[in-house]
């Protein structure tokens, strides 16, 4: 359920964010537009959601999304196809550079909830076409989800190993 604010800046700035999901779909759909036929995008961000156990009856989380557009990727020797099951390849493979462990998925149709730990954190699903009409986007469209503050109790900062790039190139 959206929250209202009191006193907002404009007529369109009168709720506060409840997905990212908007605003990624209308990057889609500019980038579309202008003849891009494999899309990937991701944000950050804060959104809020009433709460009746909250003081203020809002409550916020910190969410990743990330978004595909195209079925099928370019690449110079053979085109690689891209559904559902790539993409929670993909997100598999993210997770493991963070060193998440214990990661599992939970298929239900068009739905794929990631595990850690046996808890949920986040979803892989299909956009519905009607959603998709409303941005006019043509293609399918997959969302992925992760609700970061959740991600961040399995996160394990100890492994990770990084080269620096240097800002020059080395003289020989």
């Amino acid at each position: 359920k959206p929250i209202k604010l009191i006193n907002p800046l404009s007529n369109e700035m009168q709720y506060v964010r409840n997905s990212l999901l908007p605003g990624l779909l209308r990057a889609v759909s500019f980038n579309q537009r202008r003849g891009k036929d494999f899309i990937k995008f991701f944000e950050i961000g804060n959104i809020t959601f009433f709460d009746k156990k909250s003081y203020s009856s809002a409550s916020q989380l910190k969410e990743l999304m990330v978004v595909w557009l195209g079925d099928t990727i370019k690449h110079w020797k053979n085109p690689i196809k891209q559904d559902i099951y790539s993409i929670k390849g993909e997100v598999k493979s993210m997770l493991n550079m963070l060193n998440i462990c214990n990661i599992s998925f939970k298929v239900n149709e068009n739905i794929i909830d990631i595990l850690v730990n046996k808890n949920k954190i986040g979803i892989i699903k299909l956009i519905d076409k009607k959603i998709m009409n409303t941005y006019n986007i043509s293609g399918n469209i997959f969302i992925c989800s992760i609700n970061i503050d959740l991600l961040n109790t399995y996160y394990s900062r100890g492994n990770i190993t990084y080269n620096k790039i240097y800002s020059y190139p080395s003289i020989e």
